[in-house]
């Protein structure tokens, strides 16, 4: 496998990318934190602020809300006098309404 140079410069601000790289490097290394960073010419600081950061991203990624729609598990029925109307559960609101007012004022197709 080829090895990949990083070439910090103390004055640049890294990527997330590089900062990625850094402490994957630092995790194969076998050196400590403070000879790593020493190695590469940055603070100890600045790979644990990375380190942080990029752990926090990971958690706010797993921990993110994801948008479900809930379905009713029965059809709509609407019963009038001894007569029952089924209708599929995702009927539009705005149809069933307009069942209700026919109902409501007679209207019959017979």
């Amino acid at each position: 496998m080829a090895r990949r140079t990083i070439h910090v410069a103390r004055w640049q601000q890294w990527s997330e990318q590089e900062a990625r790289d850094v402490l994957d490097r630092q995790s194969q290394s076998g050196l400590s934190l403070a000879a790593f960073a020493d190695s590469i010419g940055c603070s100890v600081s600045r790979i644990q602020y990375w380190r942080h950061k990029l752990r926090a991203l990971q958690r706010a990624t797993t921990d993110a809300f994801v948008a479900v729609r809930v379905r009713p598990s029965h059809a709509i029925k609407l019963t009038v006098d001894s007569v029952v109307i089924g209708l599929p559960d995702d009927t539009p609101p705005e149809r069933v309404a307009d069942i209700v007012v026919a109902i409501a004022h007679g209207t019959r197709s017979c």
